[in-house]
């Protein structure tokens, strides 16, 4: 299933309110990469849409590949909720839905800037899993990568 453009244009211009230079400036640059990710790469294996009464209200993109990190199974690459529609659980339950059908060593990369490690962290844990070292760090001083584990 595609992204409809509307959706991923109100995303777009979501993700440039987060420039990794100047917090409160919004950056073109922050959307460029995100549409380089999720048109130009081959190597994202899916995207969930997540949907209320038949209306599209958000998306999650998971990838394998080139863009990952080398120790871990499944990558987050975007994850996406229109903001009306924020705070009700639709997120939690598809990344739940995902984390119960598809286990293995989840990474993702959050900005600093970005106020949702919080919900990564608690929607991990909620699922069985934890946060494990991993040692090829995709870093830099924007932002940091997290990995997630299933418990044992």
């Amino acid at each position: 299933m595609k992204i409809k453009a509307n959706l991923y244009f109100r995303y777009l211009c979501e993700l440039a309110k987060y420039n990794i230079n100047k917090p409160n400036k919004p950056s073109r640059a922050m959307a460029f990469i995100a549409t380089k990710n999720i048109l130009l790469d081959p190597e994202i294996i899916w995207n969930e849409i997540i949907s209320d009464d038949g209306e599209e209200i958000g998306f999650l993109l998971l990838g394998v590949g080139k863009n990952k990190n080398p120790e871990t199974d499944i990558y987050i690459a975007e994850a996406f909720v229109l903001e009306p529609y924020r705070r009700r659980g639709y997120m939690t339950e598809e990344v739940s839905r995902i984390l119960q059908k598809r286990k293995g060593l989840y990474s993702l990369y959050i900005f600093d800037t970005n106020p949702v490690k919080k919900f990564w962290d608690n929607v991990f844990e909620k699922n069985g899993y934890e946060k494990c070292e991993i040692h090829f760090q995709l870093s830099n001083n924007a932002g940091k990568e997290y990995a997630y584990k299933p418990k044992n």
